[in-house]
């Protein structure tokens, strides 16, 4: 991807990111409505000493409800509305995911504050035979907060100590739990004396986020994460990508120097090194770094009557014969010697760490291979060469040697040919 492309993309992910954060807060609210609903609801309370309820309906229906002390208090009274949450005491509601519940009712009678509780079950702290052990939330409002809809947010219910100490709960089992709500209610205490109490609940309503503003930043949190993981995974990828390119390139160009080093150095007819070549190997065997090199030695060979051949077989001819006394003089060559073409048919063997004796002792023997080798069969050609040897000096450099061994050469030339001379 090239930059301009990332770049406009960079910007459409912030604008995206943008987007989502307002986003949020246009986001459709959670609402469960408690009243009205088809929820069950009933009344639960003391007896007076007549024996008649405190408690009573005066339109379930709509969800009218009382309650009547007929003497003076001399034990606990206890009124209140339930919502029933469970059928079967055990399975509840996760209002959990809720943030707060709001309350429309209106309250005729003489106490002040009205108790909101919730009650949880969990099989830990609760069970079926003692109603009383599920979980008790609530929460107090004030008479004077019920002219309108009262807000209560659902972390403002407590654990009530009473039921902490009644049941002996363990400290990290007495704080809020709201994830299996069983039921709902609305009670009153505290009554005066000989007193009437009218409530009529109007409704009761949940409302929460369907997602949470720190889930929903979180996941834009995360989503940039993961893009910012992905992108440096696909660089990395990339970077590898592209240095196996670069690597393969250079491969490819140090083999194509490679080549054209080889080329510039080999003579193209014989595959043997040429004059440039010859002059790189006599460099490194006079510099300083080639100390084990002390002394070299040179072998100069000319084929004999070459230009006969040319004359009389052809010039195809003449650069077989090349290439015919290339592959012997190779042949006979140890590999830490290195043959080269000097041009036309003269040909240079440079023997490092050799003495003129052994230069001497392998022109001869190259001399007889060449001399004894049939060439251009069917039609056999008589090929001989000469020799011309000298041993580098410590007082000389590489053309006084090289013209030593082209002196000597010339002499066996002179001598008849087909021999090999050393050089004073």
């Amino acid at each position: 991807m090239n930059a301009k492309r990332f770049n406009e993309l960079l910007l459409f992910a912030i604008l995206l990111t943008f987007i989502a954060m307002v986003l949020h807060s246009y986001l459709p609210i959670k609402r469960l409505s408690l009243i009205p609903s088809s929820y069950v609801t009933s009344l639960w309370g003391t007896n007076n000493d007549d024996g008649t309820a405190v408690s009573f309906w005066s339109d379930q229906q709509l969800h009218q409800w009382g309650c009547s002390i007929k003497e003076p208090i001399n034990k606990e009274k206890a009124c209140s509305f339930i919502v029933n949450l469970s059928p079967d005491l055990m399975t509840g509601m996760d209002l959990a995911g809720f943030d707060k519940m709001i309350i429309n009712l209106d309250y005729q009678g003489p106490n002040d504050k009205l108790r909101i509780y919730l009650r949880n079950f969990n099989p830990i702290y609760t069970t079926i035979e003692d109603k009383n052990s599920t979980k008790f939330h609530s929460v107090l409002i004030a008479k004077k907060d019920l002219s309108s809809s009262v807000i209560i947010n659902l972390d403002e219910f407590t654990v009530a100590d009473w039921w902490v100490a009644l049941f002996n709960i363990d400290r990290k089992h007495a704080v809020r739990d709201l994830t299996n709500v069983v039921e709902v209610g609305i009670g009153l205490e505290d009554f005066h004396a000989v007193s009437e109490h009218k409530i009529y609940v109007k409704s009761i309503e949940l409302t929460g986020e369907w997602v949470s503003s720190s889930n929903w930043y979180l996941t834009i949190l995360s989503v940039w994460m993961l893009g910012i993981f992905i992108y440096a995974l696909s660089q990395l990828r990339f970077l590898k990508l592209q240095t196996q390119e670069d690597n393969r390139r250079i491969f490819q160009l140090e083999k194509q120097s490679n080549e054209f080093r080889r080329l510039s150095t080999v003579d193209p007819l014989t595959q043997c090194y040429n004059r440039f070549g010859v002059h790189q190997i006599i460099t490194r065997l006079e510099s300083p770094d080639h100390t084990a090199h002390t002394c070299y030695s040179l072998i100069m060979i000319d084929i004999d009557f070459f230009k006969r051949i040319n004359d009389r077989r052809g010039h195809d001819t003449g650069d077989r014969v090349l290439q015919a006394v290339a592959e012997i003089i190779q042949n006979e060559i140890p590999d830490q010697y290195y043959l080269g073409r000097w041009g036309g048919e003269e040909f240079i063997i440079v023997l490092p760490d050799a003495t003129k004796e052994i230069a001497l002792a392998l022109a001869e023997k190259v001399r007889m291979a060449i001399f004894t080798y049939t060439f251009e069969q069917p039609n056999p050609l008589n090929v001989t060469a000469s020799f011309g040897v000298s041993e580098h000096l410590a007082s000389e450099d590489f053309a006084t040697t090289f013209k030593r061994a082209d002196q000597a050469l010339y002499e066996a030339k002179h001598h008849g040919r087909n021999c090999c001379v050393l050089a004073e």
